[in-house]
């Protein structure tokens, strides 16, 4: 399910009346793995330049945690590597050193 929830994220929106990619650049899934804690472990290719924005990192990083966690509701948190590695943070204002949990405040209400 990992694999088609982060596919489905890195196609973007299917009309772009307004709205934008989770991810903002061309990236690849090269790896997706499951400890025993129920941590998945995401590896997306590393941005070809580097990121900017506060608005852009959580974005990408709660867009990726959150589709995976409501999707997988057996997982317990998501860590995203980048290039096959851990990454303390993209644009400075993320811990992005471990797992992240749910954060449905990135979730907008219908």
């Amino acid at each position: 399910r990992i694999r088609v929830v982060m596919r489905e994220l890195l196609i973007g929106p299917a009309t772009s009346q307004g709205l934008a990619p989770v991810v903002p650049y061309q990236a690849q899934l090269e790896a997706v793995f499951i400890d025993s804690d129920g941590n998945a472990f995401v590896d997306l290719t590393a941005p070809p330049d580097p990121l900017q924005g506060s608005s852009t990192e959580l974005m990408l990083a709660y867009g990726v945690v959150n589709s995976i966690l409501l999707n997988c509701p057996e997982l317990s948190a998501v860590q995203i590597l980048f290039g096959g590695h851990e990454v303390e943070t993209l644009t400075g204002h993320l811990d992005l050193s471990k797992p992240l949990v749910l954060n449905r405040r990135f979730i907008a209400s219908s």
